[in-house]
């Protein structure tokens, strides 16, 4: 798709310095990108392939470097966000066809609305709703009773549970499951007692859910995912945890049973809770930190187990100085020795 660079900036809102008649007609990197190619830069790191890109025009931040000769920019307080607007604009979503395929299945008692998209062996059970504009690819499943918003998106193979309900727009990647069971079992002597899951999975609005994540339903109460959340690939959640919105959790993370986790929190990839745990709004852990306690609002955290960031780099530190230490510690003791050594013997004369 083709776009003017003035019609570009307005849509953006970006301040264009350069020619507006410029046709822009892909997107890619600064070192890839050619003549009607738009491209963008924010990391210092790669200012030497800002002065080298051959793209028409970069979205750069204020007060950014001088850009080749002839390659416009357009001016951007987040050149990130402003680059990912840019390329939903040039390269839209693809559309699917509306209606149900004759190879689908819908319940009786479902409904389906009449914008949404069925593909081949996509699964409607009883009772279950499916809003306008959303899709279903091959075999993806909503189970009795769930339910789906508007202009949802599910890939196919995704999983969702009876009695679980999604909010709109929500984009859920291939082997997602929404609603298994939770890990509740309650051992004896006698054995272990399955205990029954009977609580749903509620989700909100905007939500991402990345390939092959699993949310297990809550045990007596839900699981709740607020809105705005993204959870990436592999991410698992136990029953009876809360996600505050827009908070985001990289690749293979697990949080266990009844955690309730605050808003706009970031972690890294591989982080593990234990369960009923509280997390404060605006919390950061680094990848693979072990967490173990309460963390409050607006702190850092990194490591196994996981220590406020400050602290961390100083643990790190001082294991870094270990071996030096032990060093000096030896020689210390070989001195301590010497000197000992010559006092029994200036003792015995």
């Amino acid at each position: 798709m083709a776009e003017k660079l003035g019609k570009i900036a307005a849509l953006l809102g970006l301040e264009l310095v350069g020619d507006p008649d410029i046709e822009i007609t892909g997107v890619a990197t600064l070192i890839k990108a050619g003549k009607s190619d738009l491209s963008f830069y924010h990391n210092p790191k790669y200012a030497h392939e800002l002065g080298q890109t051959g793209a028409a025009a970069v979205i750069v931040p204020a007060g950014h470097p001088l850009l080749p000769q002839g390659v416009a920019a357009l001016i951007a307080r987040e050149p990130y966000v402003a680059i990912a607007k840019a390329v939903a604009l040039l390269v839209p979503a693809q559309k699917y066809p509306e209606g149900v395929h004759p190879l689908a299945y819908v319940a009786p008692s479902a409904k389906v609305a009449p914008t949404a998209s069925l593909a081949p062996f996509a699964c409607v059970m009883d009772d279950a709703v499916v809003g306008e504009g959303t899709t279903m690819l091959p075999y993806s499943i909503v189970g009795r009773g769930a339910s789906l918003g508007r202009d949802c998106l599910l890939y196919p193979h995704v999983t969702i549970y009876h009695d679980c309900h999604i909010g709109d727009r929500a984009i859920i990647h291939a082997g997602a499951v929404v609603g298994s069971d939770g890990f509740g079992f309650a051992p004896s002597p006698q054995g272990i007692t399955k205990f029954p899951q009977v609580g749903r999975v509620i989700i909100g609005n905007d939500v991402e859910l990345g390939a092959n994540v699993t949310i297990d339903r809550g045990t007596l109460d839900d699981t709740t995912i607020a809105d705005g959340v993204k959870l990436d690939n592999l991410v698992h959640l136990a029953h009876n945890v809360h996600v505050g919105k827009n908070t985001m959790i990289a690749a293979q993370t697990g949080i266990s049973g009844s955690t309730e986790i605050g808003e706009w929190c970031v972690f890294g990839g591989q982080v593990g809770l234990v369960g009923h745990l509280t997390v404060g709004d605006h919390v950061m852990f680094g990848a693979q930190s072990g967490v173990t306690k309460d963390c409050p609002a607006h702190t850092n955290y990194f490591g196994t187990p996981a220590h406020e960031l400050g602290e961390e780099k100083r643990r790190i530190a001082y294991i870094g100085r270990l071996e030096d230490m032990f060093k000096r510690v030896k020689e210390l003791e070989r001195k301590l020795a010497e000197l000992t050594k010559e006092d029994d013997e200036q003792g015995g004369i």
